[in-house]
């Protein structure tokens, strides 16, 4: 738990605000001094006359509103995303709801329709996991020449609320997180159940232009390469019709639905909900100055015309992006056991069914133009546990502990087309992870301050292979992985608040892994019969690995005014080899004679916080954060090209380079005051670096290092833009029914071209994407028609601006001009 004055600080002032919240939906206001009580023996605290504090009159404050807040009180950088922000900024890809959240953005956005979270330049292997209902879902997918990617899957509709903590954290869910973490709430009974009612149904449709039904397999897309053409067939060269017949207007082509039920008793809370969403692939946009363009050079001596395509991507303005459709189901069933209000234990399963276009990132810029591909498919089951014990009056317990099993099987069915063939790839995996974990809050007062202590212990497993009901084909599988990890972390955290205006934090952090190699040689191939053997074959010895390390941090708060605070963060957090890292399979190989090491993050971060309210206007509302960070991860683990390592040369291996390193600054401020209101959020890298070791780099020692990352690395499509921002202004009326507003979205580019060494290659196999900077508007509207309807509208890229997405791993620009709605009905 982060240091955060301005919360309840003492065990005193806890323990009253939460009687006053008991009372009645009071809302109390998370002050510290909200309430002038002297300081007083815990027993007395409990008296029958503290019961007159429910007629007191305080400032309403909801639970959402007390969300928000608390990244602008608490130590280290986090943002909060409520249900209402997620519906206001949703788009039509996943990750669109991230827009305007500084330093964090989804890798990939337009393919897959999965949640791949960068943080500050960091992202996949379990350096953000992102933790939905206390599980961890983490699916790891392979995307060719490009590397890999890290994807968790939930439908917008059964999301809850969001919190992002960015950087190490002391939290017990946050093993490895040395890039920060993503949680996830899924809906609960009060998201569907009107305020004072036991029973509810939410119903939400939803729809969006803008996109068509996918074309047949294999049609082709986009502006051909640079070639010299017949003068009779000189039109070749500006591409087929096919795909460039966008709709105008407010037709509906795409969209979703869910429908939840909700009931809660004295006892119990139930949960269901079911949800659909289809989308075609969408269309580009056309104004901007990242559209390709052509460049005709005739050759009259031969009756030739050479054709020069100059582009960040081979679509045309306007164009049909292929591979972007989606058709998704996902059910959620949660039920939760109250045996009193500080006693509860709560059960869910999350099923998520998805069948999404997709396309290699190498097949669109080795192979010319794009073509519409075979339909992916993975299913994500999840299943968690959580319990919580608060007995009221004991202060010593405030335990907590879950329990999880995730699925995830997918099978990715592109592949090179062939001799202008199309055929059906079959990419399989099944990964299985379960976990447990527990741990405890003590609050204890001393002669000098209060005192908070957290211990607990967590363990996981998980493994990876081939699905047991499909048989493995060598003439059309890829090889797969085929191993298992087990992880175990304890944690200790004190809290110390000498003096209300002062508070310190500290956290240790001890990890341990065990991996193994079910595949240190491929099964053997059957020439006969043109397949596996039906029994799995290895050569030597399953390889496997090991490692620990212990994590400590410390965190300081000085607030020498209230609403006011200065901190400071300090980290020294280390990450272990994941299991995809530590076993043999595609996009890159795991050697037994390289050694890998554990990640070390040595970060630390300052910064100030403003929480003010009534401060020009009675009413209105100043919220700022602004923070420094400086990220050195020793030993980082990537996919490197050619390499020495251990006096051996090794080729696209997984191994630990010498160091990678982000710095910059984050602003996030808002200012409210009731009917106008506006935001700013603001990233900007001072600062990216990434350093082979001297033995590796002893080709070309005079190339160590590099702003942006290191040949055929993961890392290369991992760098942020080097500055991006975002401006939101709004307004409300009609009692606040009424929200509206416009939000302008700047992306600048990347850090470095190329690796920053002049030259804009980055290696021999990987796919390099170059986005250029541009700027997007977004139109929003809620209106609440009634308690029981509420309407959202939106227009996404109001100007119909031509974008490639940063992070992007395929040569895929970003949707144009979308209009979208949703109706919501809860009775």
């Amino acid at each position: 738990m982060e240091s955060s004055k301005g919360i309840f600080s003492s065990p005193l002032n806890l323990r009253t605000g939460i009687v006053v919240a008991l009372l009645g939906n009071t809302a109390f206001p998370l002050y510290a001094n909200s309430i002038a009580l002297p300081k007083t023996a815990p027993e007395q605290i409990i008296q029958p006359e503290i019961m007159v504090l429910n007629t007191l009159e305080v400032s309403g404050m909801s639970a959402a509103e007390r969300d928000a807040d608390l990244p602008y009180m608490t130590s280290g950088s986090s943002n909060y995303i409520s249900a209402e922000r997620i519906e206001q900024r949703r788009g039509t890809s996943v990750g669109d709801f991230l827009k305007g959240t500084p330093g964090v953005l989804n890798s990939d956005n337009r393919n897959s329709g999965a949640l791949d979270v960068n943080i500050r330049g960091m992202q996949g292997q379990g350096r953000v996991p992102i933790i939905v209902d206390g599980a961890s879902q983490e699916t790891t997918i392979y995307r060719g020449y490009s590397g890999i990617a890290g994807r968790t899957y939930i439908d917008p509709d059964l999301i809850s609320s969001a919190t992002i903590e960015k950087g190490a954290s002391t939290s017990p869910d946050a093993n490895g997180a040395i890039g920060g973490v993503v949680r996830m709430s899924t809906l609960n009974v009060n998201d569907i159940v009107l305020p004072n009612q036991k029973f509810g149904v939410r119903m939400i449709g939803s729809f969006n232009n803008n996109s068509s039904t996918p074309p047949e397999v294999g049609t082709r897309g986009g502006y051909p390469r640079s070639d010299i053409y017949r003068d009779s067939e000189i039109h070749k060269a500006f591409g087929k019709s096919e795909g460039m017949d966008r709709h105008g207007g407010f037709r509906p082509t795409g969209g979703g639905g869910s429908l939840a039920v909700g009931a809660r008793t004295k006892y119990l809370d139930v949960v269901a909900a079911f949800a659909r969403r289809q989308n075609g692939n969408y269309y580009a946009g056309k104004r901007g100055k990242n559209i390709p363009q052509i460049e005709i050079m005739p050759i009259p001596s031969k009756g030739m015309t050479y054709a020069r395509t100059e582009r960040l991507t081979p679509y045309r303005a306007s164009e049909e992006i292929l591979n972007t459709s989606m058709d998704n189901i996902s059910y959620l069933l949660k039920g939760k056991l109250k045996f009193d209000e500080n006693h509860t234990v709560e059960l869910a399963k999350n099923e998520y069914i998805s069948r999404y276009g997709e396309i290699m990132p190498s097949s669109i810029a080795r192979f010319g133009m794009p073509y519409e591909g075979y339909m992916n498919k993975i299913t994500v089951s999840s299943n968690t546990a959580q319990y919580h014990l608060k007995p009221a009056g004991n202060y010593l317990v405030d335990l907590k502990a879950n329990a999880f099993f995730n699925r995830a099987v997918s099978r990715i069915n592109t592949s090179t087309p062939l001799g202008g063939k199309v055929s059906v790839g079959r990419n399989y995996s099944q990964s299985d992870k379960w976990g447990v974990g527990i741990h405890n809050t003590s609050e204890i007062l001393i002669p000098y301050g209060d005192l908070s202590f957290t211990y607990g212990a967590a363990y996981s497993y998980e493994k990876i292979g081939f699905p047991k009901d499909v048989i493995y084909d060598n003439w059309t599988d890829t090889p797969y992985r085929d191993g298992w990890r087990n992880e175990y972390n304890a944690i200790a955290n004190v809290e110390w608040r000498p003096v209300e205006w002062l508070a310190f934090e500290g956290g240790l952090r001890y990890s341990y892994f065990k991996s193994h190699d079910n595949n240190p040689k491929f099964p053997e191939f059957d020439f006969d019969t043109g397949r596996m053997n039906s029994h799995h074959v290895t050569y030597g010895e399953a390889l496997e690995r090991t490692g620990s390390g212990w994590s400590p941090i410390i965190n300081m708060t000085l607030e020498p005014v209230e609403g006011l605070q200065f901190y400071g963060k300090y980290g020294s957090a280390i990450r272990l080899p994941s299991l995809f890292e530590t076993t043999k399979g595609w996009s890159q190989s795991t050697n037994k004679n390289i050694l890998l090491s554990p990640e070390r993050s040595l970060s630390w971060e300052v910064g100030i916080n403003v929480l003010q309210n009534d401060l020009l206007l009675g009413g209105d509302k100043l919220r700022t954060k602004l923070s420094y960070f400086d990220n050195h991860i020793k030993d980082y683990l990537t996919r490197v090209g050619s390499v020495k390592a251990n006096g051996r040369d090794f080729e696209r291996s997984m191994i630990n380079i010498d160091k990678a390193e982000f710095r910059g600054l984050e602003l996030s401020t808002s200012y409210d005051m009731g009917i106008l209101y506006s935001e700013f959020s603001w990233s900007y890298f001072t600062h990216t670096n990434f350093c082979l070791t001297p033995e590796q780099s002893y080709k070309d020692p005079a190339r160590r290092c590099h702003p942006g990352g290191v040949p055929d690395s993961y890392v290369v499509n991992h760098i942020q833009p080097k500055q991006s921002y975002s401006v939101t202004l709004g307004g409300r009326a009609f009692d606040k029914d009424l929200d509206m507003g416009a939000m302008l979205n700047y992306i600048g580019s990347r850090p470095s071209v190329g690796l920053g060494d002049k030259n804009k290659r980055v290696g021999s196999t990987l796919v390099h994407v170059e986005w250029k900077p541009y700027t997007t508007i977004d139109l929003f509207m809620k209106y609440q028609i009634n308690k029981n309807v509420k309407l959202h509208m939106g227009i996404d890229n109001v100007t119909d601006v031509y974008y490639l997405d940063p992070l992007a791993m395929g040569l895929m620009p970003g949707p144009g001009r979308t209009f979208r709605t949703n109706l919501t009905v809860k009775f």
